[in-house]
C-alpha cells in the first residue's frame, strides 16, 4: 500500500507523510481517500491499514502502467479510430514503463520517454502530439483517483530548432496536374483501377471514404454522392463496419458525367454477381479492396508509365511524378482552385472548413503580393 510524502506542503508542525487509497463503501460505492499528514511513513502506513479496515475493502492502492493503459482505453469516450492511434503510441513509445507502478514514475522517467521519442525522425508537432498523449493518461490518471502526479506536466514541449533551414519540396510534387493524371490513367488496362484512381482524382475523398462508398450512396438520377461515414479499418475493437467521417459532416457532391459513365458501367457489372444488393461496396463488392493491394497496383502502374516514356530514351531516363493515395486528394483541390472554384465550394467537396482549405492549400491560392508591386510603382 503506497504512501506519499509532500515535503513542499509539510504542515507547521513538520508532517509530511499521508496515504491515498481507492476503496468501496458498505453502499457498494467506490470511493478515494487522502488521508491527513503524519509524521513518518510507518505511522501513515498503519493509519490506512486502520481505515481500510473500518471503513470497505480495498479496490487498489497502486496500478501498473499497463493496467492503466488498458483502463484508460476502455472508459475514455473517443472514436474507435483515435483510441487506436492512442494504443499505438502508448504500446510504441511507453515500453520503458510496462509493468511499473504509475505512482513510482516520476519527472526523470517522463524525460527517458521525451528522449525516447526525439530520436524518431518525425516531425515537431507528431512529437508534441505524443507528448500530449502521455500528459492526457496520466491526468486521467490523477481523476480516477490512481495517483496524484502528472510526471509529464514539467516536461518541455519539443522545440523546431530556430536555426535549421527547413527542407521544401516542390509545390508540384505534392499533387498531379491533368496533364499528368491523364498520362497516369491512359497506362491502365483494368477497368476496375481505371475507376478506382479515376474516382479518387475526381472526387477528391479521402482513403477511408472511398473504401467505405456502397452503391447505396450513389444518386445514380441526379450525379450525386452522399459521403457521411468511412471504413473501420484502423479501428481498435473494430466493432462497426463503418464510422462517422474524419469531421463527422455529411455531404453531398456532384460526380462529373465523365466518372458518373465509369460509375455506371461497373455498376451494370455488378449488379450481375450472385446476391448482389445496394449495400455492396463500389470497390470491393463484399470485402474491401485492402490499402496494401492498392498502392501496390498504384505503383505498378506508374512503374508502366516511367516504362513508357523511357521507351525510346535509355541514355537519359526520367523519372515520373508519384504521389500517394492522399495526394489525389490535394490534387483534385489545386484543379479546383486553379480554376478559380469558391474556397467554400471546394470546402464542401472535401469535407473541411474553409479555414482548413485555406491553410493546406494556401500556397495554391493566387498570390496578392503580385498586385503589391503596381501599387508601389506609382509611387
Amino acid at each position: 500500500m503506497p504512501v506519499y510524502q509532500d515535503k513542499k506542503n509539510k504542515t507547521k508542525d513538520g508532517r509530511t507523510y499521508y496515504f491515498k487509497c481507492q476503496y468501496t463503501d458498505i453502499f457498494g460505492e467506490t470511493r478515494t481517500k487522502k488521508s491527513k499528514k503524519y509524521f513518518s511513513s510507518r505511522e501513515a502506513k498503519e493509519e490506512e491499514r486502520k481505515f481500510l479496515e473500518n471503513s470497505g475493502k480495498i479496490i487498489q492502492t497502486s496500478i501498473i502502467w499497463n493496467d492503466l493503459v488498458k483502463d484508460y482505453i476502455k472508459n475514455i469516450q473517443k472514436k474507435d479510430t483515435t483510441l487506436y492511434s492512442k494504443f499505438l503510441v502508448f504500446n510504441k513509445y511507453g515500453n520503458l514503463f510496462n509493468d511499473k507502478e504509475i505512482s513510482k514514475i516520476n519527472k526523470f522517467k517522463a524525460e527517458q520517454i521525451r528522449n525516447y521519442i526525439d530520436t524518431f525522425n518525425i516531425a515537431t508537432k507528431t512529437k508534441n502530439r505524443i507528448l500530449g498523449d502521455f500528459k492526457l493518461i496520466f491526468k486521467y490518471a490523477i481523476e480516477t483517483g490512481k495517483t496524484d502526479n502528472n510526471p509529464f506536466e514539467l516536461v518541455k514541449k519539443f522545440q523546431d530548432n530556430p536555426n535549421k533551414i527547413k527542407d521544401r519540396k516542390k509545390e508540384s510534387d505534392l499533387y498531379l496536374t491533368p496533364e499528368e493524371f491523364n498520362d497516369f490513367i491512359s497506362v491502365i488496362d483494368n477497368d476496375f483501377w481505371k475507376i478506382y484512381f479515376s474516382f479518387a482524382f475526381y472526387m477528391g475523398t479521402r482513403k477511408g471514404e472511398q473504401a467505405g462508398l456502397q452503391w447505396k450512396d450513389i444518386d445514380f438520377e441526379n450525379n450525386k454522392l452522399t459521403i457521411y461515414k468511412q471504413l473501420n479499418l484502423k479501428g481498435l475493437t473494430k466493432e462497426n463496419r463503418f464510422i462517422p467521417t474524419k469531421n463527422n459532416v455529411i455531404r453531398t457532391i456532384s460526380i462529373p458525367n465523365k466518372l458518373m459513365e465509369m460509375l455506371n458501367d461497373l455498376y451494370e457489372k455488378e449488379k450481375k454477381v450472385i446476391g448482389f444488393n445496394d449495400e455492396f461496396l463500389v470497390f470491393g463488392g463484399i470485402k474491401h479492396t485492402s490499402y496494401t493491394t492498392i498502392d501496390r497496383q498504384k505503383k505498378h502502374y506508374f512503374d508502366l508509365l516511367e516504362a513508357q516514356k523511357n521507351k525510346d530514351n535509355i541514355n537519359n531516363p526520367i523519372k515520373v511524378k508519384r504521389i500517394t493515395m492522399h495526394q489525389f486528394r490535394h490534387s483534385h483541390a489545386s484543379f479546383l482552385i486553379s480554376n478559380n472554384v469558391p474556397v467554400n465550394i471546394i470546402a464542401k467537396r472535401l469535407g473541411d472548413t474553409i479555414e482548413v482549405v485555406l491553410k493546406t492549400y494556401a500556397h495554391l491560392f493566387p498570390d496578392v503580393e503580385e498586385t503589391v508591386i503596381p501599387i508601389l510603382n506609382k509611387i
